[in-house]
């Protein structure tokens, strides 16, 4: 009884994956032990640390002139989020409605950290940069489909 019921669900078709071969980067991945510097307060770009990380070095940047402290984006079928020092409002909102967006298509996302904190003051708060922070923080939690490297 057991497998004719198992067998009357509908279970939903698995999504094909294109598969292609991997390429280098344009960038020799060597190099990101000149681009990462030794004191963490010092700022560097993470989009040269994806540069020398990702397939032929093409990434697909969402939103470039909004929220510049964070880089979000996607290298093939792979959401990419990236800190680019303290967040602020509008990089918080950013990356909850790219994390939102992403997670509607069950998109793997991988987040980079190169974050030293929030903003804080009275202003900030106003603004809702803590508000938008954690849901930017939260939201992965919650679908619990995601990949996070420090």
């Amino acid at each position: 009884m057991a497998r004719e019921i198992v067998a009357s669900t509908n279970r939903p078709e698995k999504t094909s994956v294109d598969r292609v071969a991997p390429e280098p980067p344009a960038y020799d991945a060597s190099e990101l032990y000149g681009i990462i510097p030794s004191d963490p307060r010092v700022h560097f770009d993470m989009r040269e640390i994806l540069a020398r990380l990702v397939d032929g070095s093409r990434f697909h940047e969402y939103q470039p002139r909004y929220g510049r402290s964070l880089v979000c984006g996607f290298v093939y079928q792979i959401g990419v989020l990236a800190n680019n020092g303290v967040l602020f409002d509008d990089s918080a909102l950013k990356g909850a409605n790219f994390i939102q967006l992403y997670d509607t298509n069950r998109t793997p996302l991988l987040f980079l950290q190169n974050i030293t904190g929030f903003m804080v003051g009275s202003e900030y708060e106003r603004r809702g940069t803590m508000g938008e922070g954690r849901r930017s923080r939260s939201h992965p939690h919650a679908c619990g489909r995601y990949v996070q490297r420090r």
